[in-house]
């Protein structure tokens, strides 16, 4: 296994229960060029991809963040 130190953020709106997971920092206004929406009946909300021009994931949106992703994650974006 290899492991790097990346800019990854997460951010977490309460209000509407959605993640986002910046693969490599915020992203800027209009650097996503396609959204890929990942719709599977087995899982309690949806994900999206959000691609940038090149087809390169840039960040994953999480509806039903606090359906899907670990407990841990959401304990540590809500402190």
């Amino acid at each position: 296994m290899i492991e790097c130190d990346v800019a990854m953020t997460t951010t977490l709106d309460f209000e509407v229960d959605a993640a986002h997971i910046y693969l490599a920092g915020e992203i800027a206004e209009g650097a996503v060029a396609r959204t890929v929406v990942i719709g599977d009946a087995r899982l309690a909300g949806m994900v999206n991809l959000d691609l940038d021009v090149d087809g390169r994931l840039v960040g994953i949106e999480v509806i039903g963040a606090s359906e899907i992703l670990p407990p841990t994650l959401l304990d540590s974006l809500q402190t």
